[in-house]
């Protein structure tokens, strides 16, 4: 497994995995629960990740990655 992106927030987080599943990319969402934990743990800690499952998938992974970081910077 590798990591792809380290989301600001959950939502961010499901929509790339969205994007990534569609593609029929195996990913996953770490910290997906730890944002309730906020003050008690360090807040770098508790952003959501996606990573990615297979390394085959990493090359065409890492292109939706881009495209999701790139719209980012537009909104």
């Amino acid at each position: 497994m590798k990591k792809l992106y380290t989301a600001g927030d959950i939502i961010e987080a499901q929509l790339l995995n969205s994007l990534l599943e569609a593609q029929g990319i195996s990913s996953l969402i770490k910290n997906e629960g730890l944002q309730s934990g906020v003050g008690e743990l360090p807040f770098v800690e508790t952003w959501p990740e996606v990573w990615i499952i297979e390394p085959k998938d990493w090359f065409s992974a890492s292109c939706i990655g881009k495209v999701q970081e790139t719209a980012d910077t537009f909104t």
